[in-house]
């Protein structure tokens, strides 16, 4: 497994200061890894723009597909 770390900014500051940061955790396949090393090498990603552009949709749609599958069917 490899690990996709990215810093991006939250948008929502603490009083006074900057906004806070939100570090964003993915674990990935080597395989898929690799792949998304070329989607970043060819499009110019960074990790973050990344996980926001591009894996994000995805586990979004797979999360909800787990929760429909888990919905019980109304009668």
């Amino acid at each position: 497994m490899a690990e996709i770390t990215a810093r991006r900014r939250t948008g929502r500051p603490i009083v006074g200061d900057e906004p806070r940061d939100k570090w964003i955790h993915m674990r990935v396949t080597s395989t898929e890894r690799r792949l998304l090393d070329r989607v970043v090498e060819r499009d110019g990603l960074s990790d973050a723009e990344l996980i926001r552009s591009v894996l994000t949709p995805v586990l979004a749609a797979e999360a909800a597909a787990e929760v429909n599958e888990q919905r019980p069917i109304a009668a």
